[in-house]
């Protein structure tokens, strides 16, 4: 088939030869009846007919003959849109805004909404606050304590595993510059917890958990490679944060996706970018204390019902508080939230009514292009009232316009990828507004939240004055704490 399309002059050559040979055969036989030459050709030629149409066909039976119809039509496509550089135009750049906003504003919602998350078996992993009925017109939830996490991971619940993480900050010093360090404290399965190997190195060993043993620490790849030049010596070296000695022993992957600012709860304010992790290892003040100010994250697991877990989770809290506060007559309610909506959830509406936005756009864009082709066939009425009288089938002046159609449609989709592209690859920082949430370059979310004071040194102090709220709730003074 490919032959016959590349070798046509070759064969349209064949065919004139043929033709020809026919009709000199015809001609010579009335020669040779007594008639004169002109005579003899002009009755071959009569009874031949028209030759050309004879040709057409010929060309209609070749095997690869809508490869060259269809050649024929991208070629006068291109000439006819030259001719009308005007809509050519008009139709093309319309066609690229709506499929460019589109293209780039469902980048975002795919990487927000949609793209898998980097954790093995995400769709299991939820996040837990704690509510007080009589306080949600105030707050809608409260991190956990300390004392409950350790209590919850001996428990045999419906949750295969849970990891717990605070918000921490460190001033790095030593090689380079010194620079502040947002981090955070965290269980020693955190890394085991979420299935994220450490691209060199270990994470925590359990006894690390345990106050002075542990000073050791896992960097990020950022950190790694932006102030060590992803010296792979690293391991095993020291490094000083917050003034303590701190041995590196291990590297997070550069896909390490863990929630930043508010994200995880909106009274934990983890800084815009984890560099540094480091155990838990609560102190024995802390331990004492009722510290509402723990990241916790629990797994569910597979066959077991959620709602099963909850009320597991949330009879040990109310236990391990009337135990401490018999007087206590308020029942806290445990709340477990997605993972997917950690990221998600505070934008999720908003991306969506975007997304609606933009195919509106499309939408309109379409209609207007309609609306162009509409003028240009009106405009166009003689031209195909005169190729009809000529011969030509509908279906090739249809066949015709269709490939004007694929081709604007081609080159104004080609134009709106580039550009939504271009745009997508623009940093964000140009535009991040600062105590908003936003979004880094590869769809990952981050919130530019203010600071907390700074407690135990290195982490920062957040949650609510439980006074009021334990007074109304019937906390005694002793399970008060002040978190603000």
């Amino acid at each position: 088939m490919w032959n016959f399309w590349l070798r046509r002059r070759r064969w349209e050559s064949r065919m004139d030869a043929e033709f020809r040979f026919h009709l000199d055969s015809q001609i010579s036989a009335y020669v040779s009846q007594g008639l004169s030459r002109e005579e003899a050709e002009r009755r071959a030629r009569c009874e031949f007919g028209a030759v050309e149409l004879a040709k057409d066909e010929c060309r209609d039976q070749r095997p690869a003959q809508w490869l060259d119809r269809f050649s024929r039509d991208i070629r006068y496509a291109f000439r006819s849109l030259r001719r009308s550089p005007e809509f050519a135009a008009a139709s093309i750049i319309t066609l690229a805004l709506g499929i460019g906003a589109n293209a780039a504003i469902f980048s975002v919602v795919y990487a927000v909404l949609l793209k898998p998350l980097p954790y093995s078996l995400a769709d299991q992993i939820y996040s837990v606050g704690v509510v007080i009925p009589e306080r949600r017109d105030q707050f809608a939830s409260l991190p956990a304590r300390i004392q409950d996490f350790l209590e919850w991971r001996k428990a045999n619940t419906a949750f295969s595993a849970i990891a717990d993480l605070t918000p921490a900050e460190w001033n790095l010093t030593g090689e380079g510059e010194p620079e502040r360090i947002g981090g955070a404290r965290v269980s020693a399965n955190f890394f085991s917890f979420l299935g994220v190997p450490m691209a060199h190195g270990r994470g925590f060993a359990p006894e690390e958990e345990h106050s002075g043993w542990d000073h050791v620490a896992v960097i990020s790849d950022a950190l790694w490679r932006r102030r060590y030049g992803a010296d792979p010596a690293l391991i095993g070296r020291s490094i000083n944060l917050g003034g303590e000695s701190d041995l590196v022993v291990g590297i997070a992957p550069a896909s390490m996706l863990v929630p930043t600012g508010t994200a995880l709860h909106p009274m934990l304010s983890f800084a815009s970018r984890i560099d540094v992790w480091k155990p838990l290892a609560p102190s024995s003040d802390e331990l004492e204390g009722e510290n509402w100010n723990q990241g916790l994250l629990v797994r569910l697991k597979p066959g077991e019902s959620l709602e099963r877990g909850r009320q597991q989770l949330q009879g040990m809290l109310n236990r391990s508080i009337r135990a401490e506060a018999p007087d206590v007559k308020t029942e806290l309610i445990t709340q477990l939230t997605p993972l997917r909506e950690i990221y998600s959830g505070k934008i999720r509406l908003s991306l969506l009514l975007i997304l609606g936005a933009s195919a509106l756009l499309l939408a309109i864009a379409c209609v207007n292009i309609v609306n162009l082709f509409l003028a240009r066939v009106a405009s166009r009425a003689s031209e195909f009232a005169t190729r009809i009288a000529l011969g030509a089938g509908r279906s090739r002046v249809v066949g015709q316009m269709l490939t004007e159609s694929a081709l604007i449609a081609i080159l104004g989709g080609a134009l709106g990828a580039i550009s939504a592209g271009r745009l997508r690859n623009q940093p964000v920082d140009r535009v991040r507004p600062s105590r908003r949430s936003h979004f880094d370059s590869d769809g990952s979310y981050a919130s530019q939240s203010g600071r907390g004071s700074i407690h135990r040194g290195d982490q920062p102090r957040h949650g609510c004055d439980l006074r009021a709220l334990s007074s109304l709730a019937g906390i005694p003074a002793r399970c008060r704490t002040k978190l603000a």
